[in-house]
């Protein structure tokens, strides 16, 4: 299920960003302040820019959102 991204989300948002960067590159360059950083940009709204992916266990499995022209999507590595 995709559903739009919450306050509640965003530790496992920011979890999986890093994820993907130690998977790609080997080290994070992400935290969780940044996805604050980044959600409190101004004309960010969360509802309708972030969302994330749930399985269908309710685990968060996916992480996007759309700022400043940017698309960053994310999906749990083991995925």
């Amino acid at each position: 299920m995709i559903r739009p991204a919450t306050d509640a989300d965003a530790p496992r948002a920011a979890e999986l960003v890093v994820a993907v960067d130690i998977a790609e590159v080997g080290e994070p360059d992400y935290s969780l302040e940044d996805l604050y950083d980044e959600w409190r940009e101004p004309g960010f709204d969360r509802a309708r820019d972030a969302v994330v992916a749930e399985a269908d266990d309710g685990t968060v499995i996916g992480y996007a959102h759309f700022r400043s022209g940017d698309l960053l999507a994310v999906v749990a590595p083991a995925r």
